[in-house]
């Protein structure tokens, strides 16, 4: 059956993106201009730190900087929205833990993705935005999977027994992002709960800056690669069913999260309750970009 649209919407959603500059905010927002279901989409960049801020490139006149961090600064951005799709936040998956360089990197993780997280989802209760779109990650669970402590893209698949990673295992970050991910998820589910807003979790595979993953073949990132790869089609895809469709969202916590990555051959995520729970139809596979003859696993 054809999924539905969000229960109660408008005919035209008004659909806001916080990162739109980075990464998979530059995916989005070229699939979804001209969007046919959206009436407005509103671009909005900046991080919560002038550090942040300087790791992004320049985007066209018509975003919106805001500092996160900052809650008087968002008062009032989200006005009008139905949805807000929150993507903006500090990718460090560096994996100090200890002394100087631990703490330093602990701050700034916290300010970027746990902070302006909190605000983001204040905003949006303030607001009246229906539902909001977190970008959580793939490094929330890698730690039981990780082959090399202290390389997060490494892979040991066999650590899996040849089963599947499923959205109910428990947490195990492989690193203090991985850690400031799952208070982004704890704190969608926080207000969810207490303010009934609609919240969806999305752990993100490995989006690269191109959509051809076949340049770390031989590589020590190839197995993971090839295990969470997410191509730009699924991406839009995996995003616009959890900011257009009615989902299945339990009694009194409308807080759902699935997983984020293409059909690949090799992956370690149990797909079936994501794909199922948003409707959509996944497209690509990274092991076509890695002929039999030269694979590595």
């Amino acid at each position: 059956p054809t999924p539905s649209r969000m229960q109660g919407a408008p005919a035209g959603l008004r659909v806001g993106v916080t990162g739109a500059n980075g990464r998979v905010g530059a995916v989005l927002c070229d699939a979804w201009r001209g969007h046919a279901a959206f009436a407005e989409l509103r671009r909005f960049v900046g991080g919560a730190s002038k550090a942040a801020r300087r790791t992004r490139p320049t985007v066209d006149a018509g975003s919106v900087c805001v500092d996160l961090a900052d809650a008087e600064a968002l008062r009032g951005k989200f006005d009008g929205l139905d949805v807000v799709v929150h993507l903006a936040g500090l990718v460090d998956c560096r994996t100090e833990t200890l002394g100087k360089d631990g703490q330093a990197l602990l701050r700034s993780l916290v300010e970027n993705n746990v902070v302006a997280t909190y605000n983001v989802l204040a905003e949006c209760v303030r607001a009246k935005v229906r539902r909001v779109v977190l970008a959580s990650s793939n490094h929330v669970q890698h730690g039981a999977v990780i082959a090399d402590p202290s390389d997060p893209r490494t892979i040991d698949t066999s650590l899996l027994a040849g089963s599947l990673m499923k959205l109910s295992d428990p947490p195990f970050p492989d690193s203090l992002y991985g850690v400031t991910k799952l208070c982004v998820e704890d704190l969608g589910k926080l207000f969810a709960l207490q303010h009934q807003l609609q919240v969806v979790a999305l752990r993100i595979g490995w989006l690269r800056d191109t959509d051809d993953p076949s340049n770390l073949r031989g590589t020590t990132s190839e197995a993971f690669m090839r295990a969470i790869y997410l191509s730009y089609r699924d991406c839009a895809s995996i995003f616009s069913a959890a900011v257009e469709r009615s989902l299945p969202f339990k009694p009194r916590m409308p807080y759902l999260a699935a997983f984020a990555c293409s059909g690949n051959t090799h992956r370690v995520w149990d797909l079936d309750e994501s794909l199922q729970a948003l409707g959509c139809v996944l497209k690509d596979d990274a092991d076509l970009f890695f002929p039999p003859a030269v694979a590595k696993l």
